[in-house]
């Protein structure tokens, strides 16, 4: 069947045709500061199964090798990868049409999820006061041993994470028994286009996935492989997501419910480079950022998933391959082309800042969003983001001595106020303002070196 894709990066549209699913076989993303490659899982035996980070786009070339354990630090693989540590994640050409089943070599299982998990544990529990006070009881975790998801959980790995302070992350999705995943496709006439842009019903959002009532999420942040959180994220129906914090012990035999306090909790912990202010997101941050404009799941989405991925019992494959298989989808998403790793300098910079703006800002700054003043998302056209040329509404700190600063100042990161408050530590002028106390090296060097580059804003 051939199968049509829309997609526009800074102002042109490119128009993908494909037999079948396109699988860009990449790795799991890791972005982050140093640019070392090395990535780790937790060696107690912590949540494994993410790879290294990958990029696909529209064509792929040369042979990278990289450490798996989604660590966020370092370039991800582009082009046929391999690689050491827990997994292994690689990028061949971006669209070719359909990875086709893994192969299972090795001794290891042909599919990374062989079946739909039925008997479902990882359950929305209401009212939300009934939620287990320790992570074990949550049915989301294997209550003999929490460091370990239940079975009926389902892995995945995303192309370009959101910035995390260098944390190692892995995520997971449980679906009701027999729930199933709808893809946002706006083909025709589909209706899914046509919804106010505060739900999410616009062209740009194309291929955001929608997941029915009682599904939970559940992402693990660990450090030099030592879990420190666990945040489980569930949909009790379309008007009503709850967010949970886990906070690991220093023994790491189980992780603890986390109160309601307004403003999240704090700890510090040790990091990849020295001590880590770690902040543990409160209920209602959670949904500060899990916006419905955004689809509220954030992360899922066939842009993000159309990757190899190294899923945790040992088989490899593509991730929308791999969830066709085992019956989660609706039915069979088009073709999407994956998102542009930042890290991958092989990659064109517009693509590679475009894309790490669009989860690191795209989902709060857009149409519908908590602040719709520009729009950051991947497949918006520049001259329609609001973003070049645009002077910033954001009060600007005395101590930078400018005057009318513009959003983004070609040629001139320095002047331009989306940069500057990427390189900013201070809470009011910071961003993201929620869930980090670290600047991202490699992201921000993504972002500044495609500012220099640009030397007119396109009308």
């Amino acid at each position: 069947m051939l199968v049509v894709s829309r997609l526009v990066v800074g102002g042109a549209v490119l128009v993908v045709a494909g037999c079948g699913s396109d699988s860009a076989d990449n790795g799991p993303n890791s972005s982050g500061a140093g640019g070392s490659g090395a990535g780790a899982t937790a060696g107690s035996g912590a949540l494994s199964g993410s790879g290294g980070m990958g990029s696909g786009g529209v064509s792929g070339s040369g042979t990278t090798a990289a450490n798996g354990g989604e660590s966020q630090a370092g370039a991800g693989p582009r082009g046929g990868a391999s690689g050491s540590g827990t997994s292994v994640g690689g990028v061949s050409a971006g669209m070719s049409g359909g990875a086709g089943n893994p192969s299972g070599s090795g001794g290891a299982p042909e599919w990374g999820v062989p079946s739909r998990p039925t008997g479902q544990t990882c359950k929305v529990v209401s009212p939300q006061s009934m939620q287990p006070a320790l992570l074990s009881a949550t049915g989301c975790v294997d209550p003999t041993n929490p460091i370990k998801a239940a079975a009926t959980l389902v892995p995945y790995g995303i192309a370009t994470p959101l910035w995390s302070d260098g944390a190692e992350k892995h995520r997971y999705f449980a679906l009701p028994d027999g729930g199933t995943i709808h893809v946002k496709d706006c083909t025709g006439d589909a209706p899914d286009c046509k919804d106010p842009v505060s739900g999410g019903g616009s062209y740009e959002d194309e291929g955001d996935w929608d997941f029915p009532d009682g599904t939970v999420f559940m992402k693990t942040f660990s450090f030099n492989g030592k879990l420190v959180e666990t945040r489980l994220l569930m949909r009790k129906d379309k008007d009503n997501w709850w967010g949970f914090s886990y906070q690991w012990r220093e023994d790491q035999t189980e992780a603890d419910l986390l109160g309601t306090s307004s403003d999240g909790y704090d700890a510090m912990v040790p990091g990849p480079s020295g001590t880590v202010n770690w902040h543990f997101p409160s209920r209602g941050q959670c949904l500060q950022c899990h916006v419905t404009a955004a689809g509220v799941s954030l992360g899922p989405e066939t842009s993000q998933l159309n990757f190899d991925f190294d899923y945790p019992n040992g088989a490899k494959g593509n991730q929308l391959d791999t969830l066709k298989h085992a019956g989660l989808f609706e039915k069979d998403p088009p073709a999407r082309p994956v998102y542009p790793n930042p890290a991958d300098t092989t990659l064109p910079l517009e693509e590679r800042a475009r894309s790490y703006m669009h989860i690191n800002c795209g989902v709060c700054h857009r149409p519908g969003g908590n602040f719709t003043d520009f729009d950051a998302r991947y497949a918006t056209p520049l001259k329609d983001t609001l973003l070049c040329g645009q002077k910033a509404e954001k009060t600007i700190p005395s101590e930078y001595m400018l005057t009318d600063p513009m959003r983004v100042d070609p040629g001139h990161p320095e002047k331009s106020v989306v940069s500057l408050r990427m390189h900013s530590l201070e809470p009011t002028f910071r961003m993201p303002q929620i869930g980090s106390r670290v600047i991202d090296d490699v992201g921000t060097k993504a972002m500044d070196d495609w500012i220099l580059s640009l030397t007119a804003c396109p009308n």
